[in-house]
C-alpha cells in the first residue's frame, strides 16, 4: 500500500513539473527592433527608419529612444514631431508623453486612455525620417525601449485603471548597422533585455495613473520572430519525467514480485 501511494505521489509531482515546464515554454517575450529601408545612403537623401514591435500581450503604452550620430544624419521632423505614430496602437485614443530629437537621440512615448483597450500581436510603433548629411551606412540603435500593461478594476460597471506594469521586452538592433563606438550609448547592444529599464510611461503612471487612462487630453521583417527555442527543452523534459515513472513503476513491480516470491518460499517450507 505504502509503494502504492509513494508511486501515486511521485506521478503528481513529475506531472506538475511537466506542466510548469510546458506553461514557461510556451511564454514569449516582446520585442522591440528598428528596420530601416535601405542600409547605405548618399548626402542629402532621404531616408525611413521604422520601429516594430512583436509578441506584444495587453500593451497600454510604449516609448523608446533611438541613438544615431547627428554628425551623419539629421530628423526631418513634421509639425515639430520626430516621430510619426505606427499602426500598433491606431484608432484607440490616446496621446503622447514624448516626441523629440535632440543630440543625436529620438525619444517616443505615447499611451492609450480609456475607453481604449490593450493591444496584442505585432506592428509598427512609429517611424522616423531621416535626412542623410554624408555618404555612408545607416548605423543607428535603439538604446532603451519599454513597453506597458494596466490592471483595471471594475467600479459602477466602469472599468478604471488601477496600476500599470511594465511588460518584459527585449531590444534587437540586428537589422541596423552597428554605432561607431564614439556614438553608441552603453545600452545600445545588438540586444539588450530591458524589462527593468525605467520608460517614460511608466514614470508617469506610478505617480498618477489617472493621468495616462483618462486624460481628455505593419509590415514586419522577415525572420523577425524566433521559433520557440523552449521546444528542445520541453521534449527533453517529458522524456525524462516518462523515464522516471517507467522506473519507479518497475521498482514496484520488482519489489512486489520479491516479496511475494519470499511468502511463496517461507509457505513452502512451513509445509
Amino acid at each position: 500500500m505504502n509503494s502504492r501511494k509513494g508511486l501515486i505521489v511521485l506521478a503528481v509531482v513529475l506531472l506538475l513539473a511537466v506542466q510548469a515546464l510546458v506553461v514557461g515554454a510556451q511564454e514569449t517575450v516582446s520585442r522591440v527592433w528598428p528596420s530601416s529601408d535601405v542600409t547605405s545612403v548618399s548626402s542629402g537623401q532621404e531616408f525611413t527608419v521604422t520601429i516594430y514591435v512583436g509578441d506584444a500581450q495587453q500593451i497600454y503604452g510604449s516609448s523608446f529612444k533611438l541613438a544615431y550620430d547627428a554628425t551623419a544624419f539629421e530628423v526631418v521632423q513634421s509639425n515639430g514631431k520626430a516621430v510619426t505614430p505606427g499602426t500598433f496602437f491606431e484608432g484607440q485614443p490616446g496621446f503622447e508623453l514624448k516626441n523629440t530629437a535632440q543630440g543625436g537621440v529620438v525619444e517616443y512615448a505615447l499611451t492609450l486612455m480609456q475607453p481604449a483597450q490593450p493591444v496584442s500581436g505585432e506592428g509598427v510603433i512609429g517611424t522616423i525620417t531621416f535626412r542623410a548629411l554624408q555618404e555612408g551606412a545607416v548605423a543607428m540603435a535603439v538604446s532603451e525601449a519599454s513597453l506597458v500593461s494596466p490592471e483595471f478594476t471594475e467600479v459602477d460597471g466602469r472599468l478604471v485603471a488601477q496600476r500599470i506594469t511594465q511588460v518584459a521586452a527585449e531590444v534587437d538592433n540586428s537589422q541596423m548597422a552597428p554605432l561607431a563606438q564614439s556614438a553608441q550609448p552603453a545600452s545600445a547592444s545588438a540586444s539588450v533585455s530591458v524589462a527593468s529599464a525605467p520608460s517614460a510611461v511608466a514614470s508617469v503612471a506610478e505617480s498618477n495613473p489617472e493621468a495616462l487612462f483618462n486624460s481628455p487630453a505593419t509590415g514586419k521583417p522577415a525572420g523577425a520572430f524566433p521559433s520557440n527555442e523552449n521546444m528542445p527543452l520541453l521534449v527533453a523534459g517529458l522524456f525524462f519525467a516518462l523515464g522516471l515513472i517507467l522506473l519507479t513503476v518497475s521498482v514496484g513491480i520488482y519489489a512486489r514480485m520479491r516479496t511475494n516470491l519470499n511468502l511463496i518460499a517461507e509457505e513452502s517450507f512451513s509445509i
